[in-house]
């Protein structure tokens, strides 16, 4: 089942993120689209990531590229989304994280929390 995008609430932004990652060269690309409320694509990003250990490290660092652009072009309201909901819901607990991808969990904490 296929689900459909459905908007934001007015005045917020929303970024969805994705990873496509190579085992054999240890490399990852992060996929980027920020939409407002109307459904309009206000611009995406294609990242090239080297040095990557793991898909899940790929999806975690393309998490923390959606984090850095909101914050970087100064959108305060924003939604973070992706399929990698473990990742997500990593973001979304007090508890410090002792996974493999905790730096980039602390680092896009710190990011939100500023926003």
């Amino acid at each position: 089942m296929v689900e459909r995008w459905r908007p934001p609430n007015p005045d917020f932004i929303e970024i969805k993120f994705d990873a496509a990652f190579k085992n054999h060269t240890k490399e990852s690309c992060s996929d980027l689209v920020y939409r407002n409320s109307d459904g309009q694509v206000l611009g995406s990003r294609i990242i090239l990531n080297r040095y990557i250990p793991s898909p899940f490290t790929a999806k975690a660092l393309a998490c923390l590229q959606a984090v850095q652009i909101g914050f970087n072009l100064g959108f305060r309201k924003v939604i973070i989304g992706g399929d990698a909901h473990s990742i997500i819901r990593k973001l979304q607990i007090e508890q410090y994280d002792k996974s493999v991808i905790s730096a980039y969990i602390k680092e896009s904490k710190e990011h939100i929390s500023l926003l």
